[in-house]
């Protein structure tokens, strides 16, 4: 099975979410040594998670590269592609706290920001959360029916041991995450 990690996310200056896909894309091939793992990088799809032409061109790059699954490392997906998705959701705090980070793209496009996180929760085939109480917020906050909510599966969030950072090929690239470059 090939499965498509949207390692887009790992940036010169990542934010928590390009950490924990740094620590996934370096864990997951060791962790799942019977499947295989491509992670796409803005090298092999140079249009950013958030922007218009990846909703348009990652369907038809992923049947292209055949992908089985697309795992996201937050609720960004390729809502047009057919294929079978992994999501996670880490939290809905911008909807949850009334006035939280009011200058964030999430807190100032709350309507669209929640409309996507919804159409994540229906759309991929199973949503990862960090604990208990996110999922029930996702739960509540989207109002997300029964069989939806059944897809939310809790894996909690480890630890980084200090280790290197990024898949093999990342690392090569000198890619820099929040503590200087990758070796």
């Amino acid at each position: 099975m090939r499965i498509v990690f949207d390692a887009r996310w790992i940036r010169a200056q990542s934010s928590g979410i390009g950490v924990y896909a740094g620590e996934m894309s370096r864990r997951l091939p060791a962790l799942m040594p019977d499947f295989e793992f491509v992670f796409m990088d803005s090298q092999m799809f140079p249009h950013g998670p958030l922007s218009w032409k990846s909703q348009l061109l990652l369907p038809k790059w992923l049947d292209k590269t055949g992908a089985d699954v697309f795992h996201s490392p937050n609720y960004m997906i390729p809502y047009f592609w057919k294929g079978r998705i992994v999501a996670n959701i880490h939290d809905v705090i911008p909807l949850a706290v009334a006035g939280y980070a009011p200058k964030s793209l999430t807190s100032r496009f709350k309507l669209l920001y929640k409309f996507c996180l919804k159409s994540t929760a229906l759309k991929a085939d199973a949503i990862i959360t960090g604990s208990e109480s996110a999922r029930g917020d996702l739960v509540r906050i989207l109002k997300l029916d029964g069989g939806v909510a059944t897809k939310i599966k809790v894996i909690y969030d480890g630890a980084d041991g200090g280790g290197n950072r990024g898949t093999p090929e990342i690392r090569k690239r000198g890619m820099k995450t929040n503590r200087g470059t990758a070796e």
